[in-house]
């Protein structure tokens, strides 16, 4: 250290010891702050020092008291605090080192403020992808956001989680809040896909006959099965009584009882005719208008139940009773017997087709009329028919046409179908065929449906005979016919 000594002279002989004069500048007690100025729970801080060392070598920081726990050195003006701060904690700090004497603390005190409240959950901890959308439910500091991995279909700012967009998985949802110390916590969730609710049956038709079907199911089991009335099934095994069920076609609806239900169908038909049994008597020969309706009465029929869309009706020969239709009727198809009638008065729709026979003695001209829409008759109709050919030309076949004449019915002329197809052609309705077969029995016409209306058949011309016929797959009375007609 620099010093000065006065003049003076000493002898040889004299020791002389020198004292130097030391100027010592001691550090000033320094101004503390914190940065940053929140600081939260499980945070790192610094410390902002103003102050001047002086002769001091370096700013010395203290836990507990001025000069207590150092925990470490800084020459600048910041020093940062090791570790995370999760307590109120007072940091004294001096400068030290070199001739000064230490002295008083600047201080700080650093109150942690704590972390949000990041608190949430859903109302369940897993969801199948046809539930409603869940929306959390935040218990913490709302405002924050939502995220998840890749998958789980989220909004980012409601939580709300699309279960039908998301692939089936467990999922992290994570809320994050926005608050001055931002927190976050996690919620599992699982998104589960329906069950597998496939199953079949070995067909899709069975007759009464036919063994009970029992399906295979190839999803999930222990399901329950269900279908519309009329079929007879087991709920627990799926087995149909097909001897028990009415003829249709059914849904099957399988149902499974997994984590997530879901359910199949299968459309299984029981096939079986509808036959009119007549048993219940509802006068209709003595009706006027034809008003009654007995096509409805289920004890009419085999199955006592009204025949359905998909029925296929037969209407035997040889009751008393036949069926009168005044409502609209829809069936598969129907099968009228020789020497059954069957009246319509609405519309009567067959799906697929309506067969009208009549039993004919072989060897004898019969006039007739097809009582079914558009069949048609050829060589193959003859063949299937019996159809006679002429004993004097072979080439006729005994299906024939009338040509008007004039008042003569006698000098008419006849036009054949031919063996080589030729004169073939459509029945028109209300129009007379001649019809010949070879040997007694039932001539059928099968066509699209039945007349269920007046219909109009032109003649030819005044004082001309013209060959008409029945349309109906019922009697008309001739009185009216001729009552209607001039």
């Amino acid at each position: 250290t620099p010093f000065t000594i006065s003049s003076a002279y000493f002898n040889s002989n004299t020791t002389v010891n020198i004292t130097p004069t030391v100027t010592c500048t001691d550090p000033t007690v320094p101004t503390v702050t914190q940065s940053p100025a929140t600081v939260c729970t499980g945070g790192t801080a610094s410390l902002n020092i103003s102050g001047t060392l002086n002769d001091a070598t370096a700013w010395h920081i203290y836990t507990g008291s001025c000069g207590g726990t150092q925990i470490g050195t800084t020459t600048t003006g910041t020093f940062a605090i090791p570790g995370t701060i999760s307590s109120t904690t007072t940091y004294y700090v001096r400068g030290e080192g070199g001739c000064v004497t230490p002295g008083s603390c600047g201080t700080v005190t650093i109150t942690p403020q704590e972390l949000d409240n990041a608190s949430f959950n859903y109302s369940a901890s897993s969801y199948c992808v046809n539930n409603a959308d869940p929306t959390p439910a935040i218990t913490g500091l709302a405002g924050g956001s939502f995220s998840s991995g890749a998958g789980l279909s989220i909004n980012s700012s409601t939580g709300t989680i699309d279960v039908s967009a998301s692939t089936p998985g467990t999922y992290t949802v994570t809320y994050t809040t926005a608050g001055s110390c931002p927190n976050s916590s996690n919620v599992s969730v699982t998104i589960n896909a329906l069950d597998n609710a496939s199953f079949n049956y070995s067909a899709a038709s069975y007759t009464a006959t036919d063994s009970d079907p029992t399906p295979t199911i190839t999803g999930v089991r222990k399901g329950t099965f269900s279908s519309t009335a009329g079929l007879s099934i087991n709920i627990v095994t799926g087995a149909i009584d097909v001897s028990a069920s009415l003829p249709n076609t059914y849904t099957v609806t399988y149902t499974t009882a997994g984590t997530c239900p879901n359910s199949s169908n299968v459309s299984v038909t029981i096939t079986g005719n509808y036959t009119w049994t007549g048993t219940t008597d509802n006068d209709w020969a003595t009706a006027t208008n034809w008003t009654d309706n007995n096509w409805n009465t289920t004890s009419n029929w085999n199955y006592n139940a009204v025949p359905p869309s998909s029925a296929d009706v037969v209407i035997p020969s040889g009751l008393t009773n036949y069926p009168t239709a005044t409502n609209a009727v829809t069936i598969n198809s129907l099968n009228v017997a020789s020497g059954a009638t069957l009246i319509a008065t609405n519309t009567f729709t067959t799906t697929t087709s309506a067969t009208y026979s009549r039993s004919l003695t072989g060897n004898r001209w019969y006039y007739i009329s097809s009582p079914v829409i558009g069949e048609t008759y050829d060589a193959t109709w003859a063949m299937v028919n019996s159809i006679a050919t002429g004993t004097t030309n072979s080439s006729n076949y005994g299906v024939s046409t009338y040509n008007a004449t004039l008042n003569d019915p006698t000098t008419g002329s006849w036009t054949y179908l031919q063996t080589d197809n030729s004169n073939n052609g459509t029945f028109n309705d209300s129009q007379g065929y001649g019809i010949y077969r070879s040997a007694s029995g039932d001539v059928s016409f099968t066509g699209s449906g039945i007349y269920n209306s007046t219909q109009s058949f032109p003649l030819d011309g005044p004082n001309n005979y013209t060959l008409i016929g029945n349309p109906f797959s019922a009697f008309i009375s001739i009185g009216d016919l001729f009552t209607d007609n001039i």
